[in-house]
């Protein structure tokens, strides 16, 4: 597995950082967030995960303290318009690396890097994100329990049908 590997590749090399993606995209791929941040504390490498598939309304990772950044973009879900194009870089306060990052952060990079007509549009698109991301929930697994009846359909790629012991 991945996993074994890095475990592996970790005895004799060093790294500075795992970026992952949770869950992934397309097929929602859960990785044991868990085991990496243990593997992360162990030989003290950052743990970066991109949630934007999962998006914080779904997937806490930063008050469990499971990464040590979360990127995400701001252009798909979040905004929801496609009219501006933006990410954003949450490091953990329940973390050293995360903690240490931030002052980094502060300290180097205090330019905002976002255009005003993007920042704006964003606000404003973004008021309804949590009614936006409920729905999509729901649509979601409508779609995916209706495909699930179709004898044309051999697999249908959604957590619950594939990971269910982790929901």
């Amino acid at each position: 597995s991945d996993l074994t590997q890095l475990k592996e590749l970790l005895k004799n090399k060093k790294i500075c950082a795992l970026i992952t993606e949770f869950p992934s995209n397309p097929l929602l791929n859960c990785h044991d967030l868990h085991e990496l941040r243990r593997l992360a504390d162990e030989y003290k490498f950052a743990l970066i995960v991109d949630d934007t598939i999962g998006n914080f309304a779904n997937v806490d990772l930063l008050s469990s303290g499971v990464a040590d950044v979360v990127c995400t973009s701001l252009t798909k879900l979040f905004n929801g318009r496609g009219d501006a194009i933006a990410g954003s870089i949450i490091c953990s306060e329940k973390t050293e690396l995360g903690r240490a990052l931030t002052e980094d952060m502060h300290l180097n990079h205090s330019e905002v890097e976002l255009h005003d007509a993007d920042a704006r549009a964003i606000v404003c698109n973004s008021q309804d994100f949590l009614v936006r991301s409920g729905q999509i929930n729901r649509t979601a697994e409508e779609l995916a329990d209706w495909l699930m009846t179709l004898d044309d359909v051999r697999n249908v790629y959604y957590p619950k049908f594939t990971q269910a012991n982790q929901y």
